[in-house]
């Protein structure tokens, strides 16, 4: 086990899942931990020190998993207790960069925020991933971007790239396929300070 456990999640069944910094996701059973996914052995020699960047469960039995080699895996969990064989989502564009966070739509589909390349839009149905066009150019590119789900259709977008900063809220709505934009007005002692993103 990786002395380093970069993120924890927790299923519709109250199963624990962490991920560790060398690429493996355990089920906590207990007092102990079972691998159920390892990238190394995915793609063995490929890559060093594969982090796992997040975990989260969509519906009620597919577990998403980030990576820091710019792949999505996709577990379903079965109803024997046991795991699909994973499948993988990703671009070569991607290879070099982790994808930090996923926010994901009613239907699945979701936008990935991979840091210096952007925001992307990818269909989980036919794993096409495809560049988000923004208002106020490419987000993420400059600086860092924070996602969280606003509802079940839409996603708050917050980011602190250079000429737009944190006076821009961005909300996308998943069933629209579309951006809306909303200023945002502070009190002046926070007029200066940075996002911090809980």
């Amino acid at each position: 086990l990786s002395r380093y456990i970069r993120t924890i999640a927790r299923d519709h069944n109250g199963t624990v899942y962490a991920g560790t910094q060398n690429g493996k996701v355990y089920r906590v059973n207990r007092d102990s931990l079972v691998c159920i996914f390892d990238m190394n052995r995915a793609f063995k020699d490929l890559y060093d020190l594969p982090n796992i960047t997040f975990i989260k469960e969509i519906g009620a039995g597919q577990l998403w998993i980030g990576t820091s080699v710019g792949k999505m895996v996709r577990l379903d969990i079965l109803k024997d207790g046991q795991y699909s064989a994973p499948i993988f989502y990703g671009q070569d564009l991607f290879k070099k960069e982790q994808i930090v966070a996923a926010s994901f739509g009613p239907k699945g589909n979701c936008l990935i925020q991979v840091p210096y390349l952007g925001l992307f839009y990818m269909d989980v149905v036919t794993g096409k991933i495809s560049r988000i066009k923004m208002p106020f150019g490419d987000l993420g590119v400059h600086g860092q971007v924070f996602m969280a789900p606003l509802d079940t259709a839409r996603t708050i977008i917050m980011t602190n790239t250079p000429g737009i900063g944190k006076e821009k809220l961005f909300i996308y709505d998943f069933l629209k396929k579309e951006f809306t934009v909303q200023d945002l007005h502070y009190p002046r002692f926070l007029e200066d300070n940075h996002i911090v993103w809980l």
